[in-house]
């Protein structure tokens, strides 16, 4: 069913009013009791047309007044008195009028096809957005009507199709360095007739007010952004949900033509509290002492303002930490040390704790900076909502991690960072970022949120369209290599620290070869590559007319292809290579294999060249810490086992481990491979 900008609801004696509109202007009858008046109804309703029209209006008895223009309906406006002919795309405003009362106004937006477009379809849901004159800017948002178009049952969407939201809105640009691109993103807000935000549900996503219409432009594939979101829902992080949709855009009154054609687009989630989107408590100004302040908070890591602020003081020499490089690779990293490029250029371990340069800094009104010199925007509660109360618990928060985390105790389960943070939702975003080599990871539009009584996490992702070999810079175009090193300890937040703790590098590696049999598996990427690839054909080819970049460099790119299927091959093989190159930066996991004979069951393990340790009982062959555990043996052939043996066995290369290899003997064990 379609969901209108304004919702009727039934009340006494079978009036309507519309629900969350402003109070009528409502007088008293002679009993004193308020009267009530319905809008008017509308024949036919507002959508998209081919044809002129000739629209009735209904006010149930009472005098009708209407505007075509957009603006409100007063009792001076245009009287109703017959059909009003429709010849231009129009938003058509109504308000009905007794001697002493009105309806709240209401309104259908009625847009006319010129004859190129009558024939216009589409695999993919559509979206017609009429401006009506207002100039779309980044920096003031602008009235909109807003009309979603869902495929039929054929699975083919006509721009006269069944609507799946058909109302109000406000509009602007959005994006930081993308705004260069003539292909714009957008800011969507869906409004009720009165200006309140409207909660609805668009394409089968969960309802909300909030929506981001982004533009995928140097990305020439049209699917990173997406592709990434749907790896981090599949290991379990949250990003953003998405639909694939082709827009048009009428910046006047004008019937919608091909020159209003805007491409492909992704209708996103925006990043927010919500029970659909980031599930944490509500933070109320009330809530100004523990629980209640502990969250929910949203706040980010992004592009700085140009302005800095004086209130940092500048911090002594003993508030200064230094990550050291151990032999793993620098700051602990888990991986081979011949992995590492030795490039001049690249910052090695930094200072912390310094006084950032003025363009490092946040406005103090829109975030706050860590006593190490990190700054954050505050994303929920807004800079104009968020309390003083509130502000000082969050710093104050994010000061006391930090001092853990550059402690001397700092790897202590209860006053070391684990305190503060989810180990694991920092881990995974590290992985999501080094799978795909996102040049804007760790260092822009990078989210934490704090959930109520919970502990620091990082997430959700977003804004990952240069990431998958798409960028130039930061030797993102190179399959091999790691990203994080590039980066400045300002740029790269903590991390450098928290590899200095061996028992987090080695639940690091453990979750890479986790998420790599199964959800970050290279094969199941690419099956849905192309899938992706394959349902956005046809409209990539409308796009590529609208916007022919198909073997011109657009900045960042670093490959160049001279069609949609060259794109998305080599970020294929990119991908390809890329998991592979990391996949041997890890000591390789033993492989354990069954043999039964008249002597009984033995298990055999193999891996290239190094100590192999195992258990019988299930525990860890690494101690906490990164040592030989005293229950563990070192392999030195086939292992006699029983029924209900469970062995776990870890490689050890230098001072690095391996991920598990694990293996419960069944009851009627017979030869066969063992499974990690």
């Amino acid at each position: 069913m379609i969901v209108h900008g304004f919702v009727l609801v039934a009340i006494a004696l079978g009036l309507w009013m519309a629900q969350g509109a402003e109070a009528p202007d409502a007088g008293s009858t002679p009993s004193g009791a308020t009267q009530v008046v319905r809008p008017p109804r509308f024949d036919p309703p507002g959508g998209v047309y081919a044809s002129n029209l000739m629209v009735q209006l209904d006010g149930g008895g009472a005098e009708v007044r209407y505007t075509v223009d957009g603006s409100e309906p007063t009792r001076s406006s245009l009287l109703y008195t017959n059909p009003i002919p429709v010849v231009r795309t129009t938003r058509l405003r109504a308000r009905a009028f007794t001697a002493t009362a009105s309806s709240p106004p209401v309104s259908q937006t009625y847009t006319l096809l010129d004859p190129a477009l009558a024939g216009f379809d589409s695999n993919l849901p559509l979206l017609v957005l009429n401006t009506f004159g207002a100039e779309l800017s980044a920096e003031v948002k602008v009235p909109v009507t807003v009309r979603f178009i869902k495929p039929a049952p054929n699975g083919r969407t006509r721009l006269t199709g069944a609507g799946d939201f058909d109302g109000l809105g406000m509009i602007r640009h959005r994006g930081f360095s993308s705004l260069r691109y003539p292909k714009k993103s957008f800011a969507l807000e869906t409004k009720t007739e009165t200006g309140a935000d409207l909660k609805v549900p668009i394409l089968g996503l969960p309802e909300d007010a909030d929506w981001v219409l982004y533009a995928p432009y140097p990305d020439k594939t049209l699917i990173r952004d997406v592709l990434a979101y749907e790896m981090s829902n599949a290991i379990g992080r949250y990003a953003p949900r998405t639909r694939f949709i082709e827009l048009f855009l009428n910046p006047g009154a004008d019937r919608l033509c091909p020159k209003h054609y805007m491409g492909v687009y992704v209708l996103v989630e925006k990043i927010k509290r919500s029970p659909y989107r980031v599930n944490i408590a509500p933070l109320r100004p009330e809530h100004s002492t523990e629980p209640a302040i502990t969250g929910g908070y949203i706040f980010k890591k992004d592009h700085l303002e140009k302005i800095g602020i004086d209130d940092a003081p500048p911090l002594p020499r003993s508030r200064l930490a230094q990550a050291s490089v151990l032999p793993s690779g620098p700051g602990g990293f888990p991986a081979d040390p011949a992995g590492f490029d030795t490039h001049k250029s690249w910052p090695a371990t930094q200072l912390m704790g310094f006084k950032p340069q003025a363009g490092r800094l946040v406005a103090t009104t829109n975030g706050f900076v860590s006593a190490k010199g990190n700054a954050f925007f505050y994303v929920e509660p807004k800079p104009e909502r968020i309390t003083p109360a509130q502000r000082a618990w969050l710093s104050n928060y994010v000061n006391r991690f930090e001092a853990a985390l550059y402690g001397p105790n700092f790897r202590d389960p209860t006053n070391g960072y684990a305190a503060f943070i989810d180990v694991d939702s920092f881990i995974d975003h590290h992985i999501l970022v080094e799978a795909t080599k996102n040049v804007d990871g760790f260092r822009f539009s990078t989210f934490f949120t704090k959930d109520r009584g919970g502990k620091l996490q990082l997430g959700p992702i977003w804004d990952w369209n240069l990431a998958f070999g798409n960028c130039r810079g930061k030797e993102g175009y190179l399959p091999a290599g790691w990203y994080w090193p590039q980066l400045d300890d300002y740029q790269y937040s903590w991390f450098r620290r928290l590899f200095e703790d061996p028992d987090f590098s080695q639940r690091y590696v453990d979750r890479w070869a986790q998420l790599r049999t199964n959800q970050l598996a290279t094969e199941g990427i690419l099956r849905r590559i192309d899938e992706l690839a394959t349902w956005l054909k046809e409209p990539a080819d409308r796009n590529f007319k609208r916007w022919p970049i198909l073997g011109e460099a657009v900045v960042p790119n670093y490959f160049v292809g001279s069609t949609y299927a060259e794109e998305i091959d080599w970020m294929k093989k990119w991908i390809t290579t890329r998991l592979a190159w990391i996949d041997k930066q890890f000591p390789p996991v033993p492989s354990a294999a069954l043999h039964t004979s008249t002597n009984g069951v033995t298990v055999t393990l193999t891996a290239p060249a190094a100590k192999i340790f195992y258990t019988t009982d299930g525990s860890d062959p690494r101690a906490p810490g990164g040592g030989v555990s005293p229950k563990a043996q070192l392999y030195q052939g086939p292992i006699q086992v029983s029924p209900g043996t469970r062995l776990m066995a870890r490689l050890q290369q230098d001072t690095r481990w391996s991920a598990p290899a694990q293996l419960t003997l069944p009851e009627d064990a017979r030869s066969g491979s063992g499974t990690r």
